[in-house]
This record gives structure tokens, C-alpha cells and sequence, in this order.
């Protein structure tokens, strides 16, 4: 099961990556600048980070059955 899981969350990444790419690309394209595009980008990573530390720290606690 972990193993699915882990198949399943590295596929969808990689193609949430790839339709990033594109959006990027056509946001350039729609901009003719690589500000706004880019800039949204690091936007989405920030959020991220902030959400890290609504995660539940699990340090030194059993894996789940």
C-alpha cells in the first residue's frame, strides 16, 4: 500500500509539474514579461511553506499500522 502510494504521489507530481511548465510558458507569452509569471510562481512556494508548519510533527512517534 505505502508502495502504491508513493507511485501514485510522484506520478501526479510530476504531472502537476509538467502542466506548471506549460502555464508558465503561456503566462509569458500572455504577459510578454517574465515578472508576473515568475513571480506567481514563488508565490505558490511560499504558500507552501506555510502550510509545512500546520503539519502534525510525528518525531519519535511509531509509523501507523
Amino acid at each position: 500500500m505505502r508502495a502504491n502510494a508513493f507511485a501514485l504521489t510522484t506520478t501526479f507530481s510530476r504531472w502537476f509539474a509538467a502542466v506548471g511548465t506549460f502555464l508558465i510558458g503561456y503566462g509569458i507569452h500572455a504577459t510578454c514579461s517574465l515578472t508576473i509569471p515568475l513571480t506567481l510562481t514563488a508565490v505558490v512556494f511560499v504558500i507552501g511553506m506555510g502550510l509545512v508548519r500546520l503539519a502534525p510533527e510525528t518525531r519519535g512517534k511509531p509509523l501507523p499500522a
